[in-house]
């Protein structure tokens, strides 16, 4: 058994093997990418030039492409 909130993975020939790739603060409603600590809702760290950056695709015949929305709201 790993530390808590460990992502286990199931490989090849179903071998299973754990990575700490992704971090989940399950106390505080944290996913962590790069980091054992995420200090926000969604917290990426990269240690290159480059590294930490989102990407999105979108692969078809028609002319919109992926969509990122932000919403707020008050009271």
């Amino acid at each position: 058994m790993g530390p808590q909130n460990e992502i286990v993975i199931v490989g090849a020939d179903n071998v299973l093997s754990s990575s700490n790739l992704l971090t989940i603060d399950t106390a505080n409603e944290r996913i962590g990418i790069g980091t054992s600590s995420p200090s926000v809702k969604l917290d990426m760290v990269g240690e290159a030039s480059g590294e930490t950056q989102i990407r999105m695709a979108q692969h078809h015949n028609g002319s919109d492409g992926p969509d990122i929305r932000f919403f707020t709201s008050r009271g």
